[in-house]
């Protein structure tokens, strides 16, 4: 009975050491899936901060390259300005020599067919008066 009363204290004894051991793992468990939620936590806010932070980085790197582009296209519209306007100017100037050349060309044909018509009159003139001399001849 001694023997039943001892072995019957040490399995309560055991009950409660194995009781308290399992309630000690259950609360280490506990506690190691609180810190593993706590890390999640901290690694998803650090993960969203860095996500944050390159959202900022590639949004001031777009504007750094929507300026940029919108200089190099503002150069080019001048450059693209300025040669319009030189070969307005050098087509202007090819014009102006053009109506001059057509202006110089007419001016000469004129004299030459003046010339011609003068100096078919004088035939004409001559031809008339030796017509005058032929038939006062004849008379």
């Amino acid at each position: 009975r001694q023997l039943r009363g001892e072995l019957d204290a040490l399995q309560d004894r055991h009950c409660n050491e194995l009781s308290s051991a399992h309630n000690a793992l259950k609360e280490k468990e506990e506690q190691h899936a609180k810190a593993l939620e706590d890390l999640r936590t901290r690694q998803l806010c650090e993960h969203s901060e860095n996500l944050q932070a390159k959202d900022e980085e590639h949004h001031k790197n777009l504007e750094d390259f929507k300026r940029q582009l919108r200089g190099e296209l503002d150069a080019l519209q001048d450059r693209h300005c300025n040669e319009l306007s030189s070969a307005h100017n050098a087509l202007k100037e090819k014009e102006e020599q053009h109506a001059k050349a057509l202006e110089d060309l007419r001016t000469r044909q004129l004299c030459e067919h003046s010339e011609n018509l003068q100096a078919k009159d004088e035939e004409h003139h001559k031809n008339l008066e030796d017509f005058k001399r032929q038939l006062r001849g004849e008379l």
